[in-house]
């Protein structure tokens, strides 16, 4: 229904977007790319750990639609990841860590996943939440990615290049605006 509203009534040069899309048709999945629109998710939202209750409300075939990420990307939709900060919490390891292994960052010892099969990987997940945010609100010649000419705000993390390693990583440094802003090293002279 949303995306027949917008493709309806849209405007020409807007960036459209769809917040919380957490169950979606396979036919809508592929008029997110279609039509341009930007897939803004919440990847907090499908810790497995909080969604134990899902098949029983929602019914099992139901579920194993939900969270579609992959279909998105693979249609070729604007991803923008978010955390739904205040009322979710703000943890962007731990969200990645969701949308890239659909295992749960809220109870690590929770040994089921949610849709595995629908993830999103590492490169993608972090360019949703870096590129992608940035794109969804005309943002993205200013930040979201490393250029000349850019804000240069970023972070330098410590960790393996795998998903499993998120929760894990280490912030070592914080560049705001080209300037370290904040050293693990040295935090008080930063």
């Amino acid at each position: 229904m949303a995306i027949d509203a917008i493709e309806k009534h849209t405007t020409p040069g807007r960036r459209h977007r769809i917040e919380h899309l957490e169950l979606v048709s396979p036919e809508d999945a592929v008029r997110l790319g279609r039509s341009g629109l930007t897939a803004s998710i919440q990847p907090v939202h499908s810790d497995p750990a909080v969604l134990t209750g899902w098949p029983r409300l929602i019914g099992e075939d139901r579920c194993h639609r939900a969270f579609a990420y992959r279909e998105f990307a693979d249609a070729g939709a604007l991803m923008a990841i978010g955390s739904d900060s205040p009322t979710s919490p703000w943890a962007p390891m731990e969200n990645l860590y969701v949308a890239a292994s659909r295992r749960s960052a809220r109870d690590p010892k929770f040994t089921g996943t949610f849709n595995e099969h629908v993830r999103l990987g590492l490169c993608e997940s972090i360019t949703a939440a870096t590129w992608g945010a940035a794109s969804s609100v005309f943002d993205e010649k200013r930040t979201g990615s490393l250029a000349a000419g850019k804000c240069a705000d970023f972070i330098v993390v410590d960790m393996e290049w795998d998903e499993k390693s998120l929760l894990q990583a280490q912030v070592e440094e914080t560049w705001f605006g080209g300037r370290k802003v904040w050293d693990i090293w040295d935090p008080v002279s930063s």
